[in-house]
């Protein structure tokens, strides 16, 4: 989520069923939509559970996809290249907006609370 040059992101970790597992956001200030993208990635691999070897990430922002699936990747994708690469069986996939609300609604919440306390 993106609001006056400022960025939140939010995501879900399920199951291999489709069970919420965790919810997460996370406010990170002035950033691109791109960088706030590969943050929230980033974000979610932390935080999954160690056990799960196979995880599938998906994403509302085929420039997120594209950057990821690329043999070449521009700088602020390569960090999160490597650590994907490094721990396990990672796939990435584009999933349309409204498939992807929860994790919209959660990073507008983090939004929020940042902005209201500015």
């Amino acid at each position: 989520a993106k609001a006056s040059g400022n960025a939140s992101v939010g995501g879900v970790v399920r199951d291999r069923v489709s069970n919420w597992i965790l919810g997460f956001n996370h406010y990170l200030g002035r950033c691109s939509p791109l960088e706030a993208e590969l943050r929230g990635i980033l974000d979610g691999i932390f935080i999954v559970p160690k056990g799960y070897k196979k995880v599938r990430i998906q994403t509302d922002n085929l420039e997120v996809v594209r950057a990821l699936s690329m043999e070449e990747t521009m700088d602020s994708g390569i960090r999160v290249k490597r650590f994907l690469r490094s721990k396990g069986q990672r796939e990435i996939k584009y999933v349309p907006r409204e498939c992807n609300l929860i994790a919209d609604q959660l990073a507008k919440i983090s939004l929020s609370w940042q902005t209201s306390l500015e």
